[in-house]
Parts: structure tokens; sequence; C-alpha cells
């Protein structure tokens, strides 16, 4: 009985933690693969290509269709539900 307390239950306890991990993860990735895959919609790029530039009235039309690393990363993390716009 001993022996069933001192191995069995940790093993026990350790094969159902990486059954819990593996579903877990899979789930979560399954989420974000689902949510970054679907297309970008213009409204969102465009608000995105604004967020970060400072003087909005000098832009050209060509500038505002251009992506800076930063914008790129606030547009993701908007699309994955991270952040929303009242936290930008």
């Amino acid at each position: 009985m001993g022996f069933f307390f001192v191995i069995g239950v940790p093993v026990y306890i350790l094969g159902i933690s990486v059954i819990a991990d593996y579903f877990t993860k899979n789930s979560l990735t399954f989420h974000v693969s689902t949510l970054i895959d679907r297309p970008i919609y213009k409204d969102d790029f465009f608000y995105a290509a604004k967020i970060l530039k400072s003087n909005t009235k000098s832009k050209s039309s060509k500038e505002s269709l251009n992506l800076t690393v930063g914008e790129y990363i606030i547009l993701e993390l908007l699309r994955l539900g991270v952040t929303s716009n009242e936290q930008i």
C-alpha cells in the first residue's frame, strides 16, 4: 500500500497533467490560428496604419497604406483580442 502512495499517485498525477497540458496547448493553438488566419478587414488596416502616426494632417495616401512594425503588432493584438481600442 505504501508503494502505491509513494510511486502510483505521483505517476498518476503526472500522467493527468501531461494529458491536460496537451489538450490545453492544442486548444489555444487552434484558437489563435483561427483568429490569425481570418482576413484583415480594410477598416482595421486603416485604423492600424494611423495609430502611431503623430501628424495625420500631412500624410499622403501612400504613407497611410504602409504599416510600421509597431502598428502591425498592435493590429495583431487587436485581432487576437488581447488589447482593445481604449487601451491603445
